[in-house]
């Protein structure tokens, strides 16, 4: 097949292919002025962390969430046993959201904290 014989797609003039198209927001996030979520601080807001395993593989035995519950500012505090229906997440059906019975690598999540601070978030973890 020859160069003539093949067929040549016509790019139509109203087609964006090969023009420039401009960002709008590239002027507000190449000064700085942009707002990210994490920039954002509303009114009775909570912020969250999760506890993470430091073991590659361990045994979850208990956990005693008792004292991280009593910090003044946490709202809440949930393990797998606060969960009991909680459902697999992604490809492997044995991943879920908050381990149960065993962390199988480093940074598995086993805790939740939601609280009115950072910081009180991080003390209670």
């Amino acid at each position: 097949m020859t160069v003539a014989e093949k067929k040549i797609r016509v790019i139509e003039p109203d087609s964006l292919i090969g023009k420039r198209i401009p960002k709008m927001d590239a002027p507000e996030k190449a000064s700085g002025r942009t707002r990210y979520i994490h920039d954002i601080n509303l009114s009775g807001q909570l912020h969250g962390k999760i506890l993470r395993s430091a073991r590659i593989h361990a045994l979850i035995k208990s956990i005693d969430v008792s004292a991280a519950r009593a910090l003044p500012g946490v709202h809440v505090v949930i393990t797998a046993a606060d969960i009991p229906d909680q459902r697999p997440i992604g490809v492997a059906k044995d991943h879920f959201p908050l381990k149960v019975g065993r962390v199988r690598s480093q940074r598995d999540e086993i805790a939740a904290v939601a609280a009115e601070s950072e910081e009180i978030a991080e003390a209670a973890l």
